[in-house]
């Protein structure tokens, strides 16, 4: 089952769902009356759920192995160091973000189909999260990412959302990609394993690839972080 067949399956499973709890809740009668209220919230608090499962799922992305997840697009703005990063997802809307520094990252959640599900023929999706920036000397701030002394939020929304697709897929997170920012340059955004690698994609990238590669040679690959 393609995406584009599950995400309405699951939108008229909502819809069965709300109007069999409105048709309990509405429905009076003498007798047990609280037993049809209970199970009419059972009902509704089940259709939110698979609601809150297809909001998610119109923003994640397939991931088949054959062609990138996305693609980024850098665009500087006025100002000095600030840049507006846009990630175009193959499916699913578009993200952007402006950043400050010398580096985008990007980080998300690979989806990987539950076992019970391998007979649907469903395929692994990535759920991206906003573009951020970073700087590369360590003295700086560095804006888009959080330090270290943040708190922790009290809720972890983005888990929590995932989790709503358990009955579909496990979410997982994906190791970050960081590649340099320069005005114009159009990266290809992969998924290995759980790994997000970008590739340049036309001469600006490939120029700003280089630029920051030069003075990493003999140390980690820039694909990774």
């Amino acid at each position: 089952m393609s995406f584009s067949l599950l995400l309405p399956a699951l939108g008229a499973l909502a819809l069965v769902l709300l109007g069999a709890a409105l048709w309990l809740f509405w429905t009076v009668a003498p007798f047990f009356y609280w037993l049809r209220a209970l199970l009419g919230l059972a009902l509704l608090m089940l259709s939110l759920g698979v609601a809150g499962a297809l909001w998610e799922l119109h923003h994640v992305t397939p991931v088949t192995g054959v062609e990138p997840v996305a693609s980024v697009s850098v665009t500087q703005l006025a100002g000095g160091r600030r840049w507006r990063v846009t990630l175009f997802p193959r499916q699913g809307p578009e993200l952007s973000a402006e950043v400050r520094g010398d580096l985008w990252q990007l980080d998300g959640r690979v989806l990987s189909v539950q076992p019970w599900m391998q007979s649907m023929n469903l395929s692994p999706a990535l759920r991206p999260k906003p573009p951020a920036g970073r700087s590369l000397t360590l003295e700086e701030p560095r804006p888009g990412v959080g330090s270290l002394s943040e708190p922790a939020p009290m809720v972890d929304w983005p888990r929590l959302r995932a989790s709503l697709l358990y009955p579909l897929f496990q979410a997982q997170s994906a190791s970050p990609v960081i590649a340099p920012l320069r005005d114009g340059a159009v990266f290809d955004l992969w998924l290995s394993d759980n790994q997000l690698v970008a590739e340049p994609a036309n001469s600006q990238a490939e120029k700003a690839w280089k630029d920051w590669q030069s003075p990493r040679d003999g140390g980690i690959s820039p694909l990774v972080p």
